[in-house]
């Protein structure tokens, strides 16, 4: 029989019984006068009355007392050591669940497999699982009602279309494209397998490619039987208008991206959006909306988890172009869409699991994640035949030299060393007990201007303050790798001499750039019509299969960092 750990500590008896009865003896000596039987009695045992005997039952009070002080100093570090052990019991209890419970996730997924593997085999061979077949009758059933309502919609909002009420074009426009964004999206949910049938449809499309190719070259176009190929950032805007908070705010030019001028940014309380490519993909553009509804979403998600905030703090999209090959070095291979988020990093355990239908990171009171998003993702990439990439991004030691010229034509130069203490980074001053977050120097004439280096950026940044500044400014790093936005690595706040300020002020601040980046890359349209195959490389122009991580749920023997998907 297991014995009782105990947690709780005993009355001290004893001292409260000595101290009642010393309180009794005390009292009766006092009131003796007034009572005769209480007086007679003390008479008659006159030992009761010497002060030798008061003085020994307050020693052996005093004893008593003692004793039950140090009884409850022992029963106290007794019910610590228990109290600190029960917990520790609970503690191994959770982890223990914890661990039974991965194992749960891990053998459900393999069973599964297996159950899906001997549906199929017993559905081809031997007999008929109900329980499967009922699933796939739902599936079917939907699939048909969604075409049945998909027309009547459709065909309700063309013809509202075709009759050219301005009051009403823009919306019905507005809702056409919402229906077949949504009809994709029941296509995708109830297709047997995402990326065979993204593929099929891929091959569609690129015959109807080809056939209009040629046709161009004829002089002669003939209606299309499906819009074969799409501009790589109609799916950027028609992904942001729904996430931003004034969707005014993003020029619809995007969405025919026609007239477009390149390099297009945008930016504001969220976002920081940089475009360098309009190249055309083939297929349909509300897939890549998908994957990139997905990502965003998951960034604005995970950056409210950050421990802390900074001004600075956007999420970065860049749309850039791969290296130019063909056989007349004109042919753009692929695009790609970099997604990068501050908030917390994709833990190694995690980045096996990330992309299994059903599995989710987001563990929260209000919203528990599905497992859909990035499993779609996924499935989309593998149909077009592309790469996706994840990489965990921390902050990095560096050391900057910041030249100040002042009105007066004197120039100050100082070197900043910043280093990473406990992940987040800091400024080293020598002297100093404590690493600072941000340095701070003081002038008595105007600062004219500023420029910062460091031994990793590209070039010397250099601000103007001429003609003065009436306000306190703030400078952010524009840091870019080609086309790929990075996030800033430091800004600089210059306040001037006015109101609480009694001298020109220059602030430098390192800011925390750790955070999760997603990398897509897709094969355009010219690139499938030559038949060439993407050679994926990153913006640095290294491999980028040493750049990211992906599982691929088939094939266990292929976890690698970075991974292309089968052709």
């Amino acid at each position: 029989m297991k014995k009782t750990v105990k947690t709780q500590q005993n009355f001290p008896f004893f001292s409260a019984l000595a101290a009642v009865l010393l309180i009794s003896y005390l009292f009766a000596l006092v009131i003796r006068t007034e009572f005769e039987v209480l007086n007679a009695f003390l008479i008659k045992f006159p030992l009761f009355t010497q002060h030798y005997f008061s003085a020994s039952m307050l020693v052996v009070f005093v004893l008593l007392l003692i004793f039950d002080l140090q009884r409850f100093h022992r029963q106290k570090k007794q019910v610590k050591r228990n109290t600190n052990k029960l917990k520790k019991e609970i503690t191994d209890v959770w982890e223990s669940k914890k661990h039974l419970q991965n194992k749960a996730h891990t053998y459900s997924g393999h069973a599964d497999k297996l159950k899906l593997f001997i549906s199929d085999k017993l559905l081809e061979y031997i007999e008929y699982d109900e329980k499967f077949l009922h699933f796939k009758g739902i599936a079917a059933e939907v699939r048909h009602n969604g075409v049945i309502s998909y027309d009547i919609v459709t065909s309700l909002l063309t013809d509202l279309l075709k009759q050219g009420e301005s009051s009403n074009s823009a919306e019905a426009k507005k809702a056409l494209a919402a229906m077949r964004y949504l009809w994709d999206l029941l296509d995708l949910s109830t297709a047997d397998n995402i990326a065979l049938h993204i593929a099929n449809f891929l091959i569609n499309a690129e015959e109807q490619y080809y056939q209009m190719m040629l046709e161009k070259d004829d002089g002669e176009l003939s209606p299309a039987i499906i819009k074969a190929d799409f501009s790589s950032i109609e799916s950027v805007a028609s992904a942001l208008i729904h996430l931003v908070h004034e969707p005014d705010s993003i020029d619809m030019a995007l969405i025919d991206a026609i007239e477009l001028p390149l390099p297009w940014s945008f930016q504001d309380d969220q976002f920081k959006i940089r475009v360098t490519s309009k190249q055309a993909l083939l297929g349909n553009s509300n897939h890549v909306r998908l994957i990139l509804e997905n990502l965003l979403k998951n960034a604005q998600h995970f950056s409210r988890k950050v421990s802390f905030k900074q001004k600075t703090d956007r999420i970065l999209l860049s749309v850039s172009e791969g290296p130019v090959q063909g056989h007349d070095d004109s042919i753009v291979s692929y695009i790609d869409f970099q997604v990068y988020n501050r908030g917390p990093q994709i833990l190694d355990e995690h980045k096996n699991k990330l992309f299994q239908l059903g599995y989710s990171t987001r563990r929260t009171r209000d919203h528990h994640g599905k497992g859909l998003g990035l499993f779609f993702v996924n499935e989309i990439v593998k149909g077009y035949e592309g790469q996706l990439l994840l990489e965990n991004i921390n902050n990095q030691a560096d050391s900057y030299s910041i030249r100040i010229s002042l009105n007066n034509g004197d120039v100050d130069t100082q070197i900043v060393k910043v280093i990473v203490n406990e992940s987040r980074p800091c400024i080293d001053i020598d002297g100093a007990d404590e690493n600072e977050t941000s340095q701070r120097w003081q002038y008595s004439s105007v600062i004219e201007s500023i420029e910062i280096s460091s031994q990793k950026m590209n070039e010397t940044v250099r601000f103007n303050c001429e003609g003065g500044y009436k306000k306190s400014e703030s400078y952010v790093q524009e840091n870019t790798l080609g086309s790929v936005l990075l996030p800033p690595c430091w800004s600089l706040d210059v306040q001037p001499k006015r109101g609480g300020n009694k001298t020109h002020n220059v602030i430098f601040n390192p800011l925390d750039i750790s955070g999760v980046r997603f990398s897509i890359k897709l094969p355009t349209a010219q690139a499938r019509l030559e038949g060439i195959e993407p050679d994926y490389v990153d913006s640095a122009g290294q491999d980028s299969s040493s750049a990211g991580f992906i599982s691929d749920n088939d094939e266990l023997a292929e976890l690698q960092r970075g991974f292309k998907a089968p052709s």
